[in-house]
């Protein structure tokens, strides 16, 4: 059976440089094929050969045709289109490569990657070393042996061959193997920062128990990324090492018993920052009086990253002694307060980021947020007349915009809103700007939502607190007595304060019909008399129909940012942080209060002095209680 060799190049890009099409790829690979290979037979490999699943993933194979105009790539999609790229590589003058893309389905990946979800491939040059029964094997031949010529008709970065870094390594070492693409972290290729040591954990201890065993061959996307492994990997197995050179482009560990044989050696690759280990001895010779409570690959650095989820949100109650027990029981690790204080300000940096970049990206984070929530109320107004938004602002929106009202105006009883907002983002104020409006603006989702659920499950034509309201009001009037007037002007006896009531004004002496836009006891009493229908007399926004319109609109979030499309105008635009002096002492958690608040203080349930409770009691335990009761 006729066979075809070519090349494929995966994870990679396609790269428009002019009118030309170029492809930056990360790894490379020599398969055969049968010339009868049908479309599904070269998907079902490649995606073997890229480790994707196709439920998960969506795999583009394209290639570029020999020809002496500027062509865009060619996609294979069917059985016709697989043809004609054999075809073209039937000729060794008219090979060119195949070139795969992948793409995650409606999938957003985490900027940090856990042992669950981790971004690495086993061993793909031995997957494939027979023939699968449809004609499609893979030549296990290394990318060193690709010759230049195979690559005339696509343009590409290559970041997996590295044969200087072979010449930089003559030393012999304990553990020489051949090398393998093990454990594959293509992160530089795609795009994405990966990580397989750290991520979203429940505890440190499963942090440090996940990291696995590295091996000769093992790639890492930066040097920071293998020296954090290391140090996991020594905390877990409970021995230390030290740098012994450490430069650009070569990092050298060792014990730091100065006899023990564990040694790591690795070394930069060409053109990207990934780093490949290159020797490993990994048995220890040395004894266990090395170790030290204090362990000296314990950084804060590496700490803070591992309990970096315990920050995620606006929980304040993961204290500096929590840090340092949890290092304790679960690492058996003696940790200083310093250390767990900067520990913890790393953890903050990662999870929340810093308020400056909070501020850089709060232009674009706005201009996300109406784009992907249109229909703002100045927005429509100025789409209407200019110069009419212009007005209203200018004419200060105390006076016609509910949400600034200051208390009863205009027969209308409002609430002081941004009080209670700002009991809800206690905790939240905590967070950097842009992390404080997205906070907000997922609480404004979820009530969105629960609100619209709770209008379509009413059954009563009001609210539920509007009807809980009718009804008291109901039972209280069943007793008062009513003198008509008129047919619609009633004088109500209730004993105590009495009420005039008119039905057609919607009016009480009590001023609860006018203030509450809810009938009274003394309207109530009214109706009843004239067996009209006490709804009728209630205000349209209290009606669930208004609720479920007022809550009908949905509120998007805006997506990671990745994919913004953020015009340059508005990604040139600088936002500082406010200037300011940080105040001496520290800073006050709880707000300070108005006047009139009174402050409770607490009293002592065992000795009733006030200042402490009966946990912080020094006084000793009574024998009985105050009633003399033993």
């Amino acid at each position: 059976m006729d066979k075809v060799r070519f090349i494929v190049l995966y994870g990679g890009e396609w790269i428009k440089s002019g009118e030309k099409f170029k492809y930056q790829y990360g790894m490379s690979k020599i398969i055969s094929v049968s010339r009868e290979t049908s479309y599904e037979s070269l998907h079902d490999i490649i995606s073997r050969l890229v480790e994707a699943n196709r439920n998960e993933s969506s795999i583009k194979m394209k290639f570029i045709f020999n020809s002496p105009e500027v062509l865009a790539p060619f996609e294979v999609v069917n059985d016709d289109d697989v043809q004609v790229f054999l075809c073209e590589n039937s000729d060794v003058n008219t090979r060119t490569s195949l070139c795969v893309t992948v793409d995650r389905k409606r999938r957003i990946i985490p900027t940090t990657q856990g042992p669950d979800n981790e971004l690495v491939n086993e061993d793909i040059a031995n997957v494939f070393e027979s023939d699968n029964g449809n004609g499609v094997g893979l030549d296990n031949i290394h990318e060193s042996l690709l010759s230049p010529n195979d690559f005339q008709n696509v343009d590409v970065f290559s970041i997996g061959v590295d044969n200087d870094d072979e010449a930089r390594d003559s030393r012999p070492s304990t553990s020489e193997v051949p090398l393998r693409r093990s454990r594959v972290a293509r992160s530089q290729a795609i795009g994405i920062k990966s990580s397989r040591i750290h991520g979203s954990y429940t505890s440190l201890e499963s942090v440090v128990n996940n990291v696995k065993e590295v091996g000769v061959g093992d790639l890492f996307p930066s040097k920071e990324e293998l020296h954090m492994k290391m140090q996991l990997l020594a905390i877990g197995n409970h021995f230390q090492f030290k740098v012994k050179k450490s430069t650009k482009t070569l990092l050298v560990m060792s014990c730091i018993v100065e006899d023990c044989k564990w040694r790591v050696r690795a070394t930069k690759l060409n053109d990207c920052e990934s780093f490949r280990i290159r020797k490993y001895s990994p048995d220890h010779t040395c004894s266990l009086d090395t170790l030290h409570f204090d362990h000296r690959q314990a950084s804060s650095k590496l700490i803070g990253h591992c309990i970096k989820s315990k920050f995620e949100g606006t929980s304040q109650s993961y204290r500096l002694n929590d840090i340092i027990d949890d290092v304790k029981k679960q690492c058996g690790m003696t940790l200083g307060y310093n250390k767990a204080w900067r520990a913890r300000e790393v953890a903050l940096g990662l999870a929340r980021g810093s308020p400056d970049d909070s501020f850089t990206i709060l232009p674009s984070y706005c201009h996300m947020l109406e784009l992907k929530n249109p229909g703002t109320i100045m927005a429509q107004i100025r789409g209407i007349d200019a110069s009419v938004a212009q007005y209203l602002i200018e004419a200060d929106p105390t006076k016609w915009a509910r949400s600034h009202f200051d208390g009863r105006r205009y027969c209308i009883m409002t609430t002081n809103i941004a009080e209670c907002l700002n009991g809800i983002l206690k905790d939240a104020r905590e967070l950097p700007i842009t992390k404080l409006v997205e906070h907000i603006r997922g609480l404004l989702q979820k009530w969105f939502w629960e609100r619209r659920e709770a209008a379509a499950k009413m059954s009563t034509p009001m609210t539920k607190w509007a009807e809980k309201k009718l009804r008291r009001r109901s039972n209280k009037s069943r007793c008062y007595r009513v003198h008509p007037i008129n047919l619609y002007e009633h004088h109500v006896i209730d004993g105590y304060l009495n009420g005039f009531v008119n039905l057609i004004e919607k009016t009480c002496t009590c001023r609860k019909f006018q203030l509450d836009q809810l009938p009274c006891r003394h309207a109530f009493a009214a109706c009843n008399l004239r067996r009209s229908s006490c709804y009728d007399y209630c205000s349209h926004y209290y009606h669930k129909e208004t609720l479920a319109t007022a809550y009908g609109s949905s509120i998007y979030p805006v997506g990671p940012m990745e994919e913004w499309d953020v015009p340059d105008d508005i990604q040139s635009r600088v936002v500082l942080p406010p200037k300011g002096r940080k105040p001496r002492g520290r800073p006050a958690k709880k707000r300070k209060p108005s006047r009139g608040e009174e402050i409770v203080q607490r009293k002592c349930g065992r000795c009733g002095v006030v200042g402490h409770n009966r946990q912080k009691c020094k006084a000793p335990i009574p024998l009985s209680d105050h009633n003399g009761n033993p």
